[in-house]
């Protein structure tokens, strides 16, 4: 390898697994809140559940490509 080419682990692949974690809260002003976060790692998932006191299911996961998750997402965790 050269030492401008980029390494071949350093792709991704255009569809990957996601973990979406939704946050539902009640903040200052007394309003419902929810916040959607997403994953792809799911021991980070389940580390982020489970801080959170929310269920997590690693069963639970969809494909997309990280283009339409930035789209969607709330806050990064990548």
């Amino acid at each position: 390898m050269k030492a401008l080419e980029r390494p071949s682990y350093l792709d991704k692949t255009p569809e990957q697994k996601f973990w979406e974690i939704q946050i539902e809260y009640i903040d200052a002003n007394k309003e419902h809140c929810c916040s959607f976060h997403f994953f792809n790692c799911p021991a980070k998932a389940a580390a982020f559940a489970r801080s959170n006191r929310v269920s997590f299911d690693v069963k639970d996961f969809f494909y997309s490509d990280v283009e339409k998750v930035k789209k969607r997402r709330g806050v990064k965790h990548f």
